[in-house]
């Protein structure tokens, strides 16, 4: 699932802000902002950093301690953000560009929880000195983030729930190879990767068979086995998958419908399906020993019953029920018998 819950985003308030200057120079502590200025524009960079929690805090975590403390009072907002600046803006290293470190504190309409957001914004002149005044300084740096958009890049969303800072973290680097973040980042946070590319790959997957299991009745023939075979396949020769590639692959693995409604039913599929799966905004490189040929599967039962098929077909063709006693129903979907052949045992 996303990061945010389920309508929260809509009701996302920024209720503390502060920026401060990072890279080589001097660090200099600055003050959290009274008013905090072009608040939707902020939101709408806070939402997307929207990417399922890819990665989880270490247990020693410095950054998961500072941020709890902001969080039950024992550190001021202020104070705490000027500690996680500084330890950000010293990890900098030669090939790192200087920038605006922003913090901000945001409330929902979700009980009992806040969420912290940490974004670097590489941008020139935010680094140099300026007798212009806050307020009218920081609308040159959105002036400017709107002009490029790429200038984003780092930024990281924390949820503290109940008291407590969660370890799941969403955070995106684009100066790394998504999904990994650069090392500095990585080690400001201490956060590492909760799933490899072979598990997302895995969860891809399970997330196809139940989007073709759900649209069947739109599919070529009703074959959903088909179709997730030919969305697997045209994922596989992608350099990256992201959601738009998966969509895509759903699309002409059901025959590229030209219906508006139509294509709007399977996007909603894809969008709930992925979300389920924690694959929201994520983007990782495809595993060909995931997404070319399926392996088999083979049961065989107390009662001398043998059954084999690729395992794709689980869910799907193949559909198992338990039952009392630890027994199970094993279903089998076929358009057709090729083959039924009576083998006899021989005498001896």
């Amino acid at each position: 699932m996303s990061y945010f819950y389920d309508g929260e985003f809509d009701s996302l308030k920024i209720e503390k802000m502060i920026l401060h200057v990072v890279g080589a120079g001097d660090f200099e502590p600055q003050q959290q902002m009274d008013d905090v200025e072009q608040e939707a524009f902020f939101l709408s960079r806070i939402q997307e950093i929207d990417a399922s929690g890819l990665f989880i805090f270490d247990a020693n975590s410095q950054t998961k301690r500072t941020i709890g403390e902001i969080a039950d009072g024992t550190l001021s907002f202020e104070d705490g953000a000027q500690r996680l600046a500084r330890d950000f803006s010293g990890r900098h290293s030669g090939t790192s560009a200087d920038g605006a470190l922003f913090m901000v504190e945001l409330s929902s309409n979700t009980r009992n929880s806040s969420l912290y957001s940490i974004f670097k914004y590489d941008y020139r002149e935010a680094v140099e000195r300026t007798d212009d005044g806050g307020q009218n300084h920081l609308r040159r740096i959105v002036e400017a983030f709107v002009a490029d958009k790429k200038a984003l890049q780092k930024s990281c969303l924390v949820r503290v729930q109940d008291g407590e800072v969660l370890e799941s973290v969403a955070a995106q680097d684009r100066m790394g190879r998504t999904p990994d973040l650069t090392d500095y980042f990585a080690a400001f946070l201490n956060v590492k990767r909760e799933r490899n590319d072979h598990e997302l790959n895995r969860g891809l997957n399970d997330a196809l068979r139940e989007v073709f299991t759900d649209r069947k009745a739109d599919l070529p023939n009703q074959d959903a086995a088909a179709a997730l075979r030919t969305a697997k396949d045209a994922l596989s020769q992608r350099q990256r998958i992201d959601n738009a590639a998966v969509l895509e692959a759903v699309l002409v693995a059901a025959g590229n419908p030209d219906q508006p409604d139509m294509v709007a039913a399977f996007e909603a599929t894809v969008v709930r399906k992925l979300r389920s799966a924690k694959l929201t905004g994520v983007e990782f490189a495809p595993d060909q020993q995931v997404l070319r040929r399926a392996a088999r599967k083979r049961i065989q039962t107390v009662e001398g019953v043998t059954l084999e098929y690729p395992s794709d077909l689980e869910g799907i063709r193949v559909r198992t029920v338990p039952g009392a006693n630890g027994s199970r129903t094993i279903t089998i979907e076929t358009a057709r018998i090729e083959d039924e052949t009576i083998i006899r045992d021989r005498i001896r």
